[in-house]
């Protein structure tokens, strides 16, 4: 009913916008380009994220240190809300699922004195601020969102990272943001993150590559961050994605170089084994995705092309199966519903589907 309730109203809020402020559409076209849907996406995709509601298309967007809401109608894109905090600038956000209500979540972080914020969507279809209680005393760098502790309950964890390297953990619940540590000594910033369950206990560890350089795996011990692996590969990491592709129950994260080096990142008994894989590409990946339900991967190029890759369960290797020129991709998303379905951002700002095969 409440996903229902939500296309409603947001029928309604689009007519009045089409009535009264036309003038801000930022238009765009949805076109059959061989075998691809795209459609023309003008905002940053270093600074935005999209998402599904009720089949409905929205884009996030970090624009001057504020966030702005759009929703893509009918061949344009109308901006819905903008959030601002009077204390601070935006610096960062993510979109998150927090309550698993199949409505995400928007977190921001701002600059000094790093206040938190978080946007609940309400009943009229508008994100409103349901906590901004705590900030952590410098400009926020970055948020990591995840299960990393046993006592997460129905909650969910946050990392927070400051410009000045410090990683704080908090937790958010229903109705309260509690600051339960900070970590004794910075850490270098972080650019990219994957959260990932390596040895099946039902509880994340954190892969992020650094700015300056390096890979390292974070894990929550007695409520504090910690570094519990570390190593430097050859050029600087591109890509990273995870899956149980070869189906012996443990999660496996490959990443990918700007020197065209593959490596195989994984979890024993007394640790992490890091090594280069078996598979080596010979184009430089800038983007890597693996679906979990075809046991196919997905990789883009820095030439524009696209190729996809089987797993070979019986001779344990990775097959190519398709090269498809899609011109060069900025980022790839897994937003939809359906796990088969991605949407490639392209650097002319096109946004692409492309569906795995089955």
């Amino acid at each position: 009913m409440k996903i229902t309730k939500h296309s409603m109203l947001v029928f309604v809020i689009l007519i009045t916008i089409l009535l009264a402020q036309s003038n801000q559409a930022v238009h765009s076209s949805v076109s059959i380009d061989n075998e691809f849907e795209t459609i023309l996406i003008p905002f940053n995709p270093l600074n935005t994220q999209c998402f599904f509601i009720d089949n409905n298309l929205y884009a996030v967007s970090l624009i001057n240190g504020r966030i702005i809401i759009y929703l893509y109608y009918e061949s344009a894109w109308y901006e819905l809300q903008r959030l601002g905090s009077n204390e601070a600038a935006f610096t960062t956000f993510q979109v998150k699922d927090l309550n698993r209500d199949q409505i995400p979540e928007i977190i921001a972080g701002t600059e000094g004195p790093g206040f938190i914020f978080i946007y609940k969507l309400d009943d009229s279809s508008q994100w409103i601020e349901v906590n901004s209680s705590k900030y952590v005393w410098a400009p926020i760098a970055s948020l990591i969102i995840g299960k990393f502790s046993s006592n997460s309950g129905a909650g969910t964890d946050l990392i927070v990272q400051t410009q000045e390297g410090i990683l704080y953990f908090l937790k958010i619940s229903a109705d309260s943001l509690d600051l339960i540590s900070k970590s004794p000594a910075p850490f270098k910033l972080i650019e990219n993150t994957q959260t990932i369950d390596f040895d099946n206990d039902g509880l994340e560890e954190i892969v992020v590559t650094y700015r300056t350089s390096g890979v390292a795996v974070l894990k929550l011990i007695n409520n504090t961050v910690v570094s519990v692996w570390e190593n430097y590969p050859w050029g600087k990491v591109l890509a990273m994605t995870y899956s149980d592709w070869n189906n012996d129950r443990r999660n496996e994260l490959i990443l990918t170089t700007s020197q065209k080096v593959v490596y195989l990142l994984t979890a024993n008994d007394k640790g992490f084994d890091f090594k280069l894989d078996n598979f080596q590409f010979d184009y430089v990946a800038e983007n890597l995705l693996i679906n979990n339900n075809a046991k196919k991967m997905l990789t883009t190029d820095s030439t524009g092309k696209l190729r996809t890759y089987k797993y070979d369960q019986k001779n344990k290797k990775w097959q190519e199966e398709t090269t498809l020129q899609t011109g060069r991709i900025i980022k790839v998303m897994s937003i939809s519903d359906n796990e088969n379905d991605l949407y490639l951002w392209s650097a002319n700002r096109q946004l692409i589907k492309y569906q795995f095969e089955k």
